[in-house]
């Protein structure tokens, strides 16, 4: 997948990354979009207290998803 990664201060890049794997009770989404807040801002320009390198993105927007556990016996709506 492709990802934006802090590489240095001021230094971002597009890179291809491994993708995450989905562990029991966790659920991979499919990210449509993605986006900066100003935590990852501070990062970037070096004042925040991440250092790289580091995936950036903690905004996303993801379709509908759906999510069922081995313990429950029908899906969980996690549009949250």
């Amino acid at each position: 997948m492709k990802a934006m990664v802090l590489t240095s201060p001021n230094v971002v890049e597009v890179q291809q990354v491994d993708e995450p794997g989905g562990e029991a009770e966790e659920v991979v989404l499919n990210v449509l979009a993605t986006g900066l807040r100003e935590s990852d801002l501070h990062s970037i320009d070096g004042s925040g207290s991440r250092q790289p390198p580091l995936i950036t993105s903690s905004r996303y927007t993801t379709p509908r998803c759906l999510a069922k556990t081995q313990t429950e016996s029908s899906a969980r709506d996690d549009r949250r």
